[in-house]
């Protein structure tokens, strides 16, 4: 990524995130614990996922990491 390194990690229990946190050599302009418990209780299936960061900017937490982008992580 432009901005750095970015590895998420992730528990999935019966089909949805019960727990994310992101790794990296990044700098993020926002607060990560926000984005992180966004994602926790979402379906891990693509569109929803997807649908989550179109919705939130992930610019706001990645500069220059647009939305498709950072969703390659969870479905490489």
């Amino acid at each position: 990524f432009s901005c750095g390194e970015i590895e998420v990690g992730l528990v999935i229990k019966a089909g949805k995130i019960k727990e994310c946190k992101f790794y990296g050599d990044f700098f993020s302009n926002e607060d990560l614990t926000i984005l992180e418990k966004g994602l926790v209780g979402l379906k891990y299936q693509e569109g929803e996922i997807e649908a989550f960061f179109q919705k939130i900017n992930p610019e706001k937490y990645f500069e220059r990491v647009e939305w498709k982008e950072l969703s390659r992580l969870f479905f490489p």
